[in-house]
């Protein structure tokens, strides 16, 4: 993947807010999992964090998150969203073809 560029990130201000801990991690799940996708065709998947074995999840296991892709000419958006009760986060990344 060249050009992965990190292009926001979002939370609902008026719920609880994640810590910056849950914030790091998610992260950290947003971007494997923009790696493992790329190589399909999906559009779009959905996840529960705890699906990812491989990762250490513990403090977020209960963070479902929903990755959309939109190709945009030469370049792909993906954007991440992971809710968990009242708390939420959006990740938006971009990278080129």
């Amino acid at each position: 993947m060249n050009n992965l560029r990190l292009k926001g990130m979002s939370s609902d201000g008026t719920k609880s807010q994640c810590s910056d801990a849950e914030i790091q991690a998610l992260g950290h799940v947003f971007f494997y999992t923009i790696d493992e996708l790329k190589h399909t065709d999906a559009e779009s998947a959905w996840f529960n964090v705890s699906e990812f074995e491989e990762l250490d999840t513990a403090q977020i296991a209960d963070f479902d998150l929903r990755v959309t892709r939109e190709r945009k000419g030469e370049k792909i958006n993906w954007k991440g969203e992971f809710t968990h009760g009242d708390k939420n986060l959006t990740i938006y990344v971009e990278t080129s073809c």
